[in-house]
């Protein structure tokens, strides 16, 4: 018997080099650590992504989480690599202040890029747990707070520490909010490999089913 469809969404893993991006990526992708050495010969040549389902309420989810790479050597990244993004995790290492004060110009950054910031979803995570920290936690809640976001994550890539269960909380964001838009009329936008952005609207056939 065939699959029933899917709700598509994309995030973005966003940040400075060395944050632990490709080693959060992996993690969710393979399940393991890979060392630093070894990620040079990995992915490191531009951008790449992942397909990772999960079931909220019944509802089945594909979200395509996409790793700059080396992409983020370009500092500002192009519009296509945010084009259809549903929402971003804004990474930074705990273990050093200088990439969770960089935060501030990743988001103005993707903010200019977004066609529709008012219905994203931002989370702000601190990998590399596992090391000593530099960054106070007090620091992290004003910078959510001035992001305008709740959704906050301490992970490690090394150990699997909260990986999934901090995408798959960001995941969870991003599906109720197109489904809070969904019921007030105003559509649920849904990411489709393709590059073609497919919203349903009351009445349309797409919208004829519970959450797909």
């Amino acid at each position: 018997m065939a699959e029933g469809p899917k709700t598509e969404y994309k995030i973005i893993l966003i940040g400075d080099p060395n944050v632990g991006k490709t080693s959060y990526f992996l993690r969710v992708r393979d399940g393991n650590f890979v060392e630093t050495e070894e990620l040079r010969s990995t992915i490191l040549s531009g951008v790449e992504y992942l397909k990772y389902e999960m079931t909220i309420d019944d509802c089945k989810i594909l979200v395509h989480l996409h790793d700059t790479g080396g992409g983020e050597r370009f500092r500002t990244l192009t519009s296509n690599f945010y084009r259809h993004a549903n929402a971003a995790i804004l990474m930074f290492s705990v273990e050093d202040r200088f990439t969770f004060e960089n935060l501030q110009e990743w988001y103005e950054n993707a903010s200019e890029a977004l066609p529709d910031i008012d219905n994203f979803v931002w989370g702000v995570l601190g990998n590399k747990i596992d090391l000593p920290l530099e960054v106070d936690e007090e620091s992290v809640d004003i910078k959510c707070e001035n992001i305008g976001t709740k959704l906050k994550f301490y992970t490690s890539a090394k150990t699997g520490e909260m990986v999934k269960e901090s995408l798959e909380e960001v995941i969870r964001e991003v599906h109720k909010q197109s489904m809070a838009r969904r019921a007030t009329g105003h559509g649920m936008d849904t990411f489709r490999p393709s590059g073609v952005k497919i919203t349903s609207t009351p009445g349309s056939s797409t919208n004829k089913s519970k959450c797909c």
